[in-house]
C-alpha cells in the first residue's frame, strides 16, 4: 500500500475540491448525464463549486453524517483526490464515491484509497457501501471487484441521450480485513492457507443461523450461502468453498473446473433426513498438469497433483466410493454456485447437468422430435438459415442416418431428450496449411433444441463430453468447428471449451447469403 491518508479538509481547503471538479479531464467521465444538478455541464462533467457554495457544503456533510476526505500522498506531501459517501434517502443506503486527479491516475491510488475508505465506513457502524457506474468502464468494476465489492443489479441510464448499461456495487464493510488477505495471494499454496485461517466447515439455514460440527437437519434447512456471506461468516460447506476458490483461481488467472460426486437422487427426493452423500470439488490446470484443492474435508486437506483430468477425477471419486461403502457415484460437472438454492434446488441443478447420448433413430418419434427443434428461430438461423417443412426435416435427417459417415446422437439432460449432435470426418475443403499436419480430423454440428436448457451452462458440459467421446471413441488428433462469426453464443461458448480460433473465411450458405465462418480447432494434447 501506499504511502497515504484520508484527511478530512478544513473549510478554507475546499480549494482543492473546487479545482477537481472544475477540471474537464479529471471530470471526463461525469459528462453526456441529463441531470439537472446546479453547475453542472453537459458537455465536459465539470460541476461549479465557486467559493461561496464551500459553507454550505462543508456545513450540509458535517449535519447528515457524510464522510468527504482527500486523499494524500505523504511521499510527496501532496492531495491527489478524494473520497466520499453519503446516505441515499431514496433508496435508504449509504454511496461511495471516488475522484483521483488526472494527473496522478493509473498510480495505484484509487485501490489504496477504496480500502481505507471501506475501513473508515466500518469503524462508522455502516455495514454496506454501494456505487454505481457504466458496465463498459471495465477497470472501474475490477477496481471495485478487487477491494471486495460485487455487483448486485445491472440497470440502465441516459447518457448523451442514449441508453447505457450500468451495474450496481456493494460492499460487505465487516470483511474488508478478508479482502485484504485476499488481494495478498500470489499462488495456489496461498489460497489454501487463506482457507485454513479463514474458512471452518460449516452451513447456514433459512433463518441466517450458523450450524458448525452439527449436520442436523441440513437437508431440510440448508441455504447456499453468496461469496460474501462465506467471507462473513466464515464458514462454508464444500459447495461455497469450492465456489470461494474457483473466484481465487479466477484472480490469479488459473483456469479451473468445478465437480459434484454423489449418490444419485432424483429431483424429487423426499427422505430429508438422509445422510447427505454428495462432495463438490475443484480441479485447476497448471504446468501441464493438473491439481485438485481440498479444504472441505478436513480428512484430505492439501493440494493434489495428478498427470491429468482423468486420473484425478477417477482417484478423487474412488476415495468417495470407498467412503460410501462401495456404492456408485455419480460425476457431474457444474458452472455456477447460485446463492439462496436449498439443498433439494442445488441436488436439482446438478442433475439438470447430467448428460448422456443416444443414436437418433428413424422413428416417428424421433424425427418428429428434430423437427419441432429446428422450427425454433434461434437453432435453425444457424443449421438452414429457415424453417424447413416436416418432409424436408424427415427427408433430411433419413438420408443422414442412411450415410454411414455421420453419427448423429440425440442428446439427453436428467433423463429429457434436449439436442442433438452430428460427428463426421473432416474432408478437407479448408484452404489452411497448417491442417495438413493432421491426419484424423473430427467436425460436428450440435444445437439445443428445448429453449429452457439455454444459458444454464449445459452447453459447455455437452461439448466437452463430445470432445471426450470424438478423441477416444473415433482417435481424433484435432476437432474442428466453424460456425458463422455472427452466431456468438456458440463461439463464446467454444472458447470456454478451450478451441481457439485460426482462420476465418467468406462462403455461401444454404440460401445463398455471403456469411463470415471461423475455424475454430481444438487439440487434446494442447490441454
Amino acid at each position: 500500500m501506499k504511502n497515504i491518508e484520508l484527511v478530512v479538509p478544513k473549510l478554507e481547503e475546499y480549494y482543492y475540491e473546487q479545482k477537481l471538479e472544475e477540471d474537464p479531464k479529471t471530470m471526463s467521465y461525469n459528462k453526456g448525464y441529463n441531470v439537472s444538478y446546479d453547475g453542472y455541464h453537459y458537455d465536459t462533467g465539470c460541476i461549479d463549486f465557486p467559493k461561496d457554495k464551500w459553507k454550505a457544503s462543508y456545513e450540509k456533510r458535517i449535519k447528515e453524517n457524510n464522510f468527504f476526505a482527500y486523499i494524500k500522498d505523504n511521499g510527496i506531501n501532496e492531495y491527489v483526490g478524494y473520497v466520499n459517501y453519503q446516505y441515499n434517502k431514496i433508496d435508504d443506503r449509504y454511496e461511495c464515491g471516488i475522484l483521483i486527479e488526472y494527473k496522478y491516475r493509473g498510480k495505484g491510488y484509487s485501490k489504496d484509497a477504496l480500502i481505507l475508505l471501506i475501513k473508515e465506513a466500518y469503524k462508522n457502524n455502516i455495514h454496506y457501501l454501494y456505487d454505481n457506474f457504466e458496465i463498459n468502464r471495465g477497470n472501474t468494476l475490477n477496481l471495485f471487484k478487487s477491494v471486495g465489492f460485487e455487483v448486485v443489479e445491472e440497470t440502465t441510464w441516459k447518457k448523451f441521450n442514449k441508453n447505457v448499461k450500468g451495474v450496481i456495487v456493494r460492499v460487505d464493510t465487516s470483511i474488508y480485513d478478508i479482502h485484504q488477505q485476499m488481494n495478498n495471494i500470489k499462488n495456489d499454496i496461498d489460497i489454501l492457507n487463506f482457507l485454513k485461517i479463514n474458512i471452518r466447515y460449516g452451513w447456514k439455514d433459512k433463518n441466517n443461523s450458523i450450524h458448525i460440527g452439527n449436520m442436523e437437519n441440513f437437508r431440510k434447512e440448508y441455504e447456499v450461502m453468496s461469496l460474501d456471506e462465506t467471507l462473513k461468516y466464515g464458514v462454508g460447506t464444500c459447495i461455497e468453498q469450492v465456489n470461494l476458490i474457483k473466484r481465487l483461481l479466477d484472480n490469479l488467472n488459473i483456469k479451473s473446473r468445478m465437480f459434484c460426486t454423489r449418490i444419485y437422487e432424483p429431483d424429487n427426493f423426499d427422505e430429508a433426513d438422509k445422510e447427505e452423500h454428495m462432495h463438490s470439488f475443484i480441479l485447476y490446470y497448471k504446468n501441464n498438469k493438473v491439481y485438485h484443492l481440498e479444504h472441505a474435508n478436513y480428512n484430505n486437506i492439501g493440494i493434489f497433483e495428478y498427470s491429468n483430468l482423468d486420473d484425478a477425477i477417477k482417484n478423487i471419486n474412488e476415495y468417495y466410493i470407498n467412503l460410501s461403502n462401495g456404492v456408485f457415484r455419480n460425476i457431474t460437472e457444474f458452472y455456477e454456485v447460485k446463492s439462496g438454492l436449498s439443498f433439494r434446488e442445488f441436488n436439482n441443478y446438478i442433475n439438470s447437468l447430467d448428460i448422456a447420448f443416444r443414436k437418433l433413430t428413424s422413428n416417428k418419434e424421433d424425427i418428429e422430435k428434430i423437427y419441432k427443434w429446428c422450427s425454433n428461430k434461434y437453432v435453425y438461423e444457424w443449421l438452414e438459415q429457415r424453417k424447413l417443412s416436416y418432409e424436408e426435416i424427415r427427408e433430411k435427417y433419413l438420408k443422414k442416418l442412411r450415410d454411414k459417415k455421420q453419427y448423429l446422437y440425440i442428446i439427453k439432460s436428467n433423463g429429457v431428450d434436449i439436442g442433438l449432435v452430428q460427428i463426421y470426418k473432416y474432408e478437407n475443403d479448408i484452404k489452411f496449411d497448417k491442417l495438413d499436419n493432421y491426419k484424423n480430423i473430427y467436425e460436428y454440428d450440435i444445437f439445443i433444441g428445448e429453449e429452457k436448457y439455454l444459458s444454464k451452462g449445459i452447453g459447455t458440459k455437452i461439448i466437452n463430453l463430445v470432445n471426450d467421446n470424438i478423441y477416444k471413441k473415433y482417435k481424433a488428433d484435432l476437432i474442428l468447428l466453424r460456425p458463422f462469426r455472427k452466431n456468438k453464443r456458440a463461439i463464446n461458448c467454444y472458447i470456454k471449451c478451450d478451441f481457439k480460433e485460426i482462420y476465418s473465411y467468406i462462403d455461401f450458405d444454404t440460401i445463398g447469403n455471403k456469411e463470415e465462418y471461423v475455424v475454430f480447432v481444438n487439440e487434446r494434447n494442447s490441454k
